[in-house]
């Protein structure tokens, strides 16, 4: 199973339109994760894909769009979390103490706007950068739950 993980489009229209070029051009993923930041542009990957979407500190109130989601694909649980919640600028302490508490594999956040992962008290957690400047990931999960994150980069325009 592969799961296309975004953050922090910030309105950037070109890079959606890359993206769902990328999407054509790689397969459709069994779903999207949006970490914040940009919910209202989530309408241009409608239809891709289930989408999976978390508020961010820069998205106005959504009504049914939560701030927070644990989510269950294949035998992996996995939060979501924009991050500015879980000070993620300042250390990755908090999303992994509390990804870990909700049972969760692996916590999915935004926020800062740097593309890395890093395991930390047991869970794997996943920034997949600010599509704004053209970065995205997938997470393919295994049969057993296995996670295996990879980061990726839009042509440059």
């Amino acid at each position: 199973m592969r799961l296309l993980l975004v953050s922090d489009s910030h309105g950037s229209a070109r890079n959606l339109e890359l993206l769902l070029k990328r999407i054509e051009e790689m397969g459709k993923p069994d779903a999207i994760l949006f970490a914040g930041d940009g919910v209202a542009d989530m309408e241009w990957l409608a239809g891709v894909a289930p989408i999976h979407m978390v508020t961010g500190n820069r998205d106005p109130y959504t009504p049914g769009v939560p701030a927070e989601q644990l989510l269950t694909f294949g035998k992996a649980d996995v939060y979501l979390t924009h991050g500015d919640r879980h000070r993620a600028k300042i250390a990755l302490s908090m999303l992994a103490q509390d990804a870990g508490s909700r049972g969760a594999a692996a916590c999915v956040y935004g926020h800062t706007h740097v593309q890395r992962a890093d395991t930390m008290a047991g869970v794997l957690l996943v920034n997949p950068g600010a599509l704004r400047s053209g970065a995205y990931a997938t997470l393919d999960v295994g049969p057993s739950g296995e996670l295996t994150p990879s980061f990726h980069r839009l042509e440059e325009g």
